[in-house]
Protein backbone atom coordinates (compact mmCIF):
# COMPACT_ATOMS: atom_id res chain seq x y z
CA UNK A 1 0.00 0.00 0.00
CA UNK A 2 0.82 3.83 -1.09
CA UNK A 3 2.78 5.62 2.05
CA UNK A 4 0.65 8.67 1.86
CA UNK A 5 -2.29 5.84 2.20
CA UNK A 6 -1.79 4.28 5.48
CA UNK A 7 -3.33 5.41 8.36
CA UNK A 8 -1.48 5.04 11.31
CA UNK A 9 -2.60 4.86 14.93
CA UNK A 10 -1.08 8.09 15.95
CA UNK A 11 -3.26 9.86 13.01
CA UNK A 12 -6.44 8.79 15.31
CA UNK A 13 -5.33 8.29 18.65
CA UNK A 14 -3.39 10.32 21.43
CA UNK A 15 -2.43 9.61 24.80
CA UNK A 16 -1.54 12.35 27.19
CA UNK A 17 1.39 10.39 27.69
CA UNK A 18 2.18 7.44 26.11
CA UNK A 19 5.40 6.92 28.32
CA UNK A 20 2.97 5.51 31.06
CA UNK A 21 1.77 2.58 28.73
CA UNK A 22 3.15 -1.23 28.11
CA UNK A 23 2.16 -3.08 25.04
CA UNK A 24 1.14 -6.95 25.76
CA UNK A 25 1.09 -8.60 22.67
CA UNK A 26 -0.78 -11.81 23.93
CA UNK A 27 0.58 -15.18 21.62
CA UNK A 28 0.28 -18.69 21.84
CA UNK A 29 1.11 -19.80 25.58
CA UNK A 30 3.16 -22.57 26.63
CA UNK A 31 0.00 -24.90 26.61
CA UNK A 32 -1.07 -24.29 23.40
CA UNK A 33 -3.96 -21.55 24.11
CA UNK A 34 -4.53 -18.76 21.68
CA UNK A 35 -5.20 -15.78 23.29
CA UNK A 36 -7.90 -15.27 20.66
CA UNK A 37 -9.65 -18.16 21.28
CA UNK A 38 -9.73 -17.04 25.11
CA UNK A 39 -10.87 -13.97 24.63
CA UNK A 40 -13.52 -15.29 22.54
CA UNK A 41 -14.60 -17.72 25.13
CA UNK A 42 -14.53 -16.51 28.57
CA UNK A 43 -13.11 -12.67 29.11
CA UNK A 44 -12.20 -12.74 32.27
CA UNK A 45 -9.96 -15.69 31.76
CA UNK A 46 -8.47 -13.57 29.23
CA UNK A 47 -8.09 -10.75 31.94
CA UNK A 48 -5.67 -13.23 33.69
CA UNK A 49 -3.45 -12.88 30.50
CA UNK A 50 -3.32 -9.23 31.60
CA UNK A 51 -2.49 -9.46 35.20
CA UNK A 52 0.08 -12.43 34.56
CA UNK A 53 3.75 -11.08 36.07
CA UNK A 54 6.29 -12.89 35.58
CA UNK A 55 10.15 -13.27 36.83
CA UNK A 56 10.80 -9.82 35.95
CA UNK A 57 8.21 -6.88 36.63
CA UNK A 58 7.79 -6.20 32.55
CA UNK A 59 5.49 -2.91 33.34
CA UNK A 60 7.67 -1.31 35.84
CA UNK A 61 7.35 2.28 35.83
CA UNK A 62 3.81 2.00 33.89
CA UNK A 63 0.41 2.27 35.03
CA UNK A 64 -1.32 1.15 31.45
CA UNK A 65 -1.47 -2.06 29.47
CA UNK A 66 -2.32 -1.22 25.69
CA UNK A 67 -3.55 -5.10 24.94
CA UNK A 68 -3.82 -6.89 21.90
CA UNK A 69 -4.23 -10.06 20.87
CA UNK A 70 -2.49 -11.94 17.81
CA UNK A 71 -4.67 -12.69 15.22
CA UNK A 72 -3.57 -16.03 13.70
CA UNK A 73 -5.96 -15.63 10.78
CA UNK A 74 -3.28 -12.96 9.58
CA UNK A 75 -0.34 -13.76 11.47
CA UNK A 76 0.40 -10.17 11.61
CA UNK A 77 -2.35 -8.27 12.75
CA UNK A 78 -3.20 -8.00 16.17
CA UNK A 79 -6.75 -7.33 17.55
CA UNK A 80 -7.38 -4.45 20.08
CA UNK A 81 -8.65 -6.11 23.63
CA UNK A 82 -8.30 -2.93 25.79
CA UNK A 83 -6.42 -1.00 28.19
CA UNK A 84 -6.30 -1.98 31.65
CA UNK A 85 -4.74 -0.13 34.30
CA UNK A 86 -2.40 -1.73 37.13
CA UNK A 87 -3.73 -1.33 40.48
CA UNK A 88 -1.58 -3.48 42.55
CA UNK A 89 1.87 -5.17 41.89
CA UNK A 90 3.09 -7.82 44.21
CA UNK A 91 6.51 -10.13 43.74
CA UNK A 92 6.68 -13.06 41.39
CA UNK A 93 4.92 -15.58 41.54
CA UNK A 94 1.72 -13.77 42.31
CA UNK A 95 -0.29 -11.59 39.32
CA UNK A 96 -0.83 -7.98 38.61
CA UNK A 97 -3.76 -6.28 39.83
CA UNK A 98 -5.40 -4.90 36.75
CA UNK A 99 -8.57 -3.71 35.57
CA UNK A 100 -10.43 -2.63 32.08
CA UNK A 101 -10.79 1.06 31.49
CA UNK A 102 -12.41 3.21 29.44
CA UNK A 103 -10.05 4.37 27.77
CA UNK A 104 -10.32 3.57 23.30
CA UNK A 105 -13.36 1.25 24.93
CA UNK A 106 -15.09 1.20 21.61
CA UNK A 107 -12.51 0.13 20.15
CA UNK A 108 -12.29 -3.32 22.13
CA UNK A 109 -12.23 -5.99 19.62
CA UNK A 110 -12.83 -4.06 16.68
CA UNK A 111 -9.56 -2.18 16.09
CA UNK A 112 -7.31 -4.38 14.03
CA UNK A 113 -3.54 -3.29 14.27
CA UNK A 114 0.00 -4.19 12.02
CA UNK A 115 3.18 -3.50 13.90
CA UNK A 116 5.57 -3.54 10.56
CA UNK A 117 6.30 -6.34 8.74
CA UNK A 118 7.33 -9.94 9.74
CA UNK A 119 8.68 -8.75 13.11
CA UNK A 120 9.85 -11.72 14.53
CA UNK A 121 11.61 -11.19 17.52
CA UNK A 122 8.77 -9.02 19.14
CA UNK A 123 8.66 -9.42 22.78
CA UNK A 124 5.25 -10.36 24.34
CA UNK A 125 5.53 -7.22 26.78
CA UNK A 126 7.38 -3.68 26.02
CA UNK A 127 6.79 -0.23 25.92
CA UNK A 128 4.40 1.50 23.85
CA UNK A 129 6.11 4.47 22.95
CA UNK A 130 8.73 2.29 21.63
CA UNK A 131 5.87 0.75 19.22
CA UNK A 132 2.71 3.35 18.91
CA UNK A 133 4.53 5.16 15.78
CA UNK A 134 4.80 2.54 14.13
CA UNK A 135 0.75 0.63 14.35
CA UNK A 136 -1.13 0.97 11.56
CA UNK A 137 -4.49 0.57 10.99
CA UNK A 138 -5.31 -2.58 8.93
CA UNK A 139 -9.27 -2.17 9.85
CA UNK A 140 -11.79 -0.80 11.97
CA UNK A 141 -14.82 -3.92 12.37
CA UNK A 142 -18.33 -2.75 12.34
CA UNK A 143 -19.25 -4.94 15.39
CA UNK A 144 -16.56 -6.80 17.50
CA UNK A 145 -15.03 -9.68 16.35
CA UNK A 146 -16.64 -12.50 17.39
CA UNK A 147 -14.78 -15.47 15.54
Amino acid sequence: MCEQNRIMLRDIVSFENVDNFSVHFAQKNESGLEPLDVWLRDRDEFVGWQAHRPKRDMYRGRDYIFALIRFYQDTDEWLFSGVFEITGRYPHPQNYDVHLTEILSPFIGRLKLRNGPGRQNRPIRATLLEYFDGFEVVEILREPYAG
